[in-house]
């Protein structure tokens, strides 16, 4: 056989009214009609690569012997077939019959190139690439689009946290303004007497208006202190308030005063730890002095250890 030298791909195109002409109907409604058809259409197919032909190569008996064995069906089907296609015009021989032409093969053939084919596998790829990638893209972008939303969010929450810590502070301020400055290092102040943590404040009023300026410190009268501590209940000694910051100088520590009523508020909070420490020395005082020892057996135990 004679088969085009370009490798190619062939593809057999039947039109809409292939199996509705009078020809195919009367050949598919005789006993084994649909067997013929089948055969036809696989004769088509065979003979697409060498131009609509079929040729005899003389291996088989006969031309029909050698079609069956090509596709594959009984050899009496391929004689019927042939018999019916040959009287309605559709194939041909030629070349003392070793040759088998179909004669509207040109009408039913399309055919591409190899060249052809590799640019649209090509192009096929590109597509499919782009697409991926499309999809990679817009997949990545949902990604961002979530993490920032919830960077966000996080933003959002450690907001309010720093807000309820805020308001945690502010709520424990008073708490944290009391704070015992008794041991702090003053040359003036003596170890047994009481001072006063400039921390420990008493709160102010929050419907007196806060001044843009605070006014200087005026030393306090005992009269003051006096009508103050009747006001406010404190179970405290004006005079011995007096006196003692009048000997600091009305300092708090090494500190000066900028409000004496706080630190009232302040003495009458801490004189009753004072008052418990002062008896607790005294009673370990009494306590040492009523022990007796015998310091030469002690001083004979020392030595013999």
């Amino acid at each position: 056989m004679n088969k085009r030298e370009n490798p190619r791909l062939y593809f057999l195109k039947l039109q809409d009214d292939f199996f509705k002409s009078a020809d195919m109907k009367r050949l598919r409604k005789v006993a084994g009609g649909a067997t013929y058809t089948v055969i036809y259409l696989k004769m088509l197919v065979e003979s697409l690569p060498y131009d609509g032909k079929l040729y005899f190569e003389g291996f088989d008996s006969t031309f029909e012997e050698q079609i069956a064995l090509m596709i594959d069906e009984n050899v009496d089907d391929i004689k019927m077939t042939l018999a019916y296609l040959e009287r309605i015009g559709a194939i041909q021989y030629g070349n003392s019959n070793t040759v088998l032409n179909f004669t509207n093969i040109p009408e039913m053939t399309y055919q591409i190139s190899e060249s052809t084919i590799r640019s649209r596998k090509s192009r096929a790829k590109k597509r499919a690439e782009a697409l991926e990638a499309s999809k990679k893209g817009t997949l990545e972008e949902k990604c961002t689009n979530e993490v920032c939303c919830n960077a966000t969010q996080v933003q959002h929450e450690n907001s309010e946290m720093c807000c309820d810590a805020t308001q945690m502070q502010q709520e424990c301020s008073i708490d944290n303004r009391y704070i015992d400055n008794r041991y702090l290092d003053n040359k003036d102040i003596k170890s047994d007497e009481p001072t006063l943590s400039l921390q420990e404040t008493e709160p102010e009023d929050p419907e007196e208006p806060k001044k843009k300026q605070r006014a200087p410190f005026q030393k306090p009268t005992v009269e003051e202190i006096e009508s103050y501590i009747r006001e406010k209940g404190y179970p405290v000694d004006a005079q011995e308030f007096f006196n003692y910051y009048e000997d600091n100088e009305w300092h708090c520590g090494k500190i000066p005063m900028k409000n004496w009523k706080n630190a009232v508020y302040a003495w009458n909070k801490n004189q009753k730890r004072w008052s418990d420490e002062k008896a607790q020395k005294a009673a370990a005082k009494t306590s040492f002095q009523q022990n007796e020892y015998d310091f030469e057996a002690l001083e004979k135990e020392l030595r013999a250890n």
